[in-house]
């Protein structure tokens, strides 16, 4: 008898794990990589991004971004931060890893990874959109 109620146990487990929506199909994700609007753009960074998230995460949500001018990136990045370092509480090192995704209007947001992970973003500074 334990085992069976074990089997289901674990098939109800299996199921809801299976209905969860994988990062890549939030619409408003979906939406920005196959348009590359502002809308989708700022609702996704808002509602799905947060600080720490691998790199992994982002490229799935909103494909892969483009890394630019490494040093030209790194060197802008490390202006900013001086000049307003509450933006940059992590700060600007190095090693860190800049991908730019881009929107129509000249719209476009730099995303700053260190050691894989997202940092200095604060999803409740990006418009929601709606």
């Amino acid at each position: 008898m334990e085992s069976h109620g074990t089997h289901i146990y674990l098939l109800m487990v299996s199921l809801s794990l299976t209905t969860c929506a994988a990062p890549q199909d939030y619409p408003e994700a979906k939406h920005y990589r196959e348009h590359k609007d502002t809308t989708s753009l700022n609702q996704t960074l808002h509602r799905y991004l947060k600080p720490g998230d691998s790199i992994e995460h982002v490229n799935r949500l909103l494909g892969s971004g483009d890394e630019g001018d490494r040093t030209t990136l790194l060197r802008v990045q490390k202006t900013f931060a001086r000049k307003v370092p509450a933006s940059y509480p992590d700060g600007v090192e190095d090693g860190d890893r800049f991908l730019e995704y881009d929107a129509p209007d000249n719209c476009s947001i730099i995303l700053q990874f260190r050691d894989n992970r997202l940092i200095n973003f604060d999803p409740g500074k990006v418009p929601d959109g709606l």
